[in-house]
């Protein structure tokens, strides 16, 4: 997966490769602890590798006021919130949003994020 955000929170480029559909399958097995095969463990380890990364990157930005408060995806997250607490929300989100599916899957997870921890400060 390739990303390139701008501070102003524009997308520039990024790949067209894995979707929400494919993070909320992953994520669900994340969820159950059902990683009981080469398969599941595969996406139990893409879910729980793509939120680790993003949520110690958001979580590390935030405390040095690396993030603008305008940006879209800012999310104010708890400290010590774990990776499979994470899982647990973007499971919901995309399943409340089923319209997300086909967005990518890190602009999903970052959706996911903000709505369950907008910054109020």
């Amino acid at each position: 997966m390739f990303l390139c955000v701008f501070q102003d929170g524009k997308i520039l480029a990024a790949d067209k490769g894995y979707k929400g559909r494919d993070l909320l399958v992953a994520c669900r097995v994340t969820v159950s602890g059902n990683n009981y095969n080469y398969i599941t463990r595969w996406d139990d380890g893409y879910c729980l590798g793509l939120v680790t990364g993003v949520t110690k990157i958001m979580l590390g930005f935030e405390h040095h006021n690396f993030i603008s408060k305008s940006y879209p995806f800012r999310a104010c997250m708890p400290n010590g919130i774990t990776p499979k607490q994470v899982a647990g929300i973007v499971v919901k989100y995309l399943e409340d949003h089923p319209e997300k599916l086909d967005e990518d899957d890190l602009v999903t997870l970052l959706r996911a994020l903000h709505d369950a921890f907008p910054c109020v400060k």
